[in-house]
């Protein structure tokens, strides 16, 4: 259960650790399908990470229940949608997603921090700015705001250097796993 205007980390992953986007069109797909539903279920998306084989959300719902239904209507819609392209049946995803409050400041920075730096943890990219399915670009401003992490961002840092100098340190250090490890 998840309570209003409180943030939730929501990841999940492919079934037997597959991939769920296996092209620049799944990806942003499923871009356009959180757009959509965002709105009809008055979700704030604060950040996110697009993964070839998981995904991360930083959620906050503005009504009760709506982070549930939200998911369960995004992924519902995102499944057919894979289905039909890569000619499979059934689900994609390895059970219920998962969905963790978060309790502090500290948290929610380190955990902003983990969700942009997992390309770069998974080796996919050498910089946190070059994944395009994430909105790094967003904070740090070579890219306009497509959801809601603007304000957030703003509350915390006073400029996107001194974000970019965060991320810096702990790709440095690695703590935002090991932090959220311990959590």
């Amino acid at each position: 259960m998840y309570l209003d205007d409180m943030f939730y980390h929501i990841y999940n992953r492919g079934a037997h650790r597959s991939n769920i986007y296996n092209s620049a069109f799944q990806f942003n797909y499923f871009l356009k399908l959180l757009e959509r539903y965002r709105v009809n279920y008055k979700i704030e998306i604060s950040a996110y990470c697009l993964m070839p084989n998981h995904y991360h959300f930083l959620l906050k719902q503005k009504k009760d229940g709506s982070i549930s239904r939200f998911i369960q209507t995004l992924c519902n819609a995102y499944v057919q949608a894979f289905n039909n392209i890569e000619n499979h049946s059934g689900t994609i995803f390895q059970g219920a997603v998962k969905g963790i409050a978060v309790v502090s400041d500290e948290h929610l920075i380190q955990l902003i921090s983990y969700i942009h730096n997992n390309p770069v943890a998974a080796g996919l990219v050498n910089k946190p700015e070059l994944w395009k399915y994430s909105d790094y670009g967003e904070w740090i401003g070579i890219k306009q705001f497509r959801f809601d992490g603007k304000a957030l961002r703003d509350m915390y840092f006073s400029s996107t250097d001194e974000y970019v100098d965060l991320m810096k340190v702990h790709q440095e250090n690695n703590n935002c796993r090991n932090y959220l490890l311990d959590s």
